[in-house]
């Protein structure tokens, strides 16, 4: 016997020309309330876990010989495709890269849309502001670049960071949200 069901869990029930029959009835309600459970019980499990930050270690890309003393973040999923992180970057030796910095978020972005982080850059006599880019079509957990504002680099506007930009004393961090694969 096929039921009608409701229009939001599709949950079965009978209709007054539907034959009596309890025993089905019962069974189908039963079996629809479980799946639906079952589905709620893997959010529940997601958000249950949702306050626990984990510890990760951010690499950064196209630094050529530079180095860190200080490489740390951690990181949480807020939601079940919510994720919040810091990472954090101490450098201790001059980069000499040519090509546009990147740093790894801990887990795969969404790609669809470009999706944005806020970081500074300072040590103790300068400070400049950064924002690091996913674009859409990109791979893995990497971001795509970092753009600064600020005296860091030559001119006092936005420009591509690479990694013969990066002088040892630096302190970098990034931290936000983003819309995780």
């Amino acid at each position: 016997m096929t039921l009608a069901t409701t229009p939001t869990y599709n949950l079965p029930y009978q209709t007054p020309d539907d034959p009596p029959d309890g025993a089905a009835l019962g069974q189908d309600l039963a079996e629809a309330v479980e799946a639906e459970i079952t589905r709620l019980d893997g959010v529940v499990s997601v958000i249950g876990t949702a306050n626990n930050w984990t510890a990760y270690t951010p690499a950064m890309q196209n630094i050529g010989s530079g180095a860190f003393s200080t490489q740390s973040g951690y990181w949480r999923r807020v939601g079940t495709k919510d994720v919040a992180f810091v990472a954090y970057f101490v450098v201790s030796t001059n980069g000499t890269g040519t090509g546009v910095v990147a740093f790894q978020l801990p887990t795969n972005p969404d790609r669809s849309i470009r999706q944005c982080f806020h970081g500074e850059r300072g040590d103790t006599g300068r400070l400049a502001i950064l924002e690091a880019v996913s674009f859409a079509g990109g791979v893995d957990n990497w971001t795509d670049r970092i753009v600064t504002w600020g005296t860091t680099v030559t001119a006092a506007n936005w420009a591509y960071v690479q990694g013969q930009d990066l002088d040892a004393g630096d302190i970098i961090t990034f931290s936000g949200r983003y819309r995780e694969a």
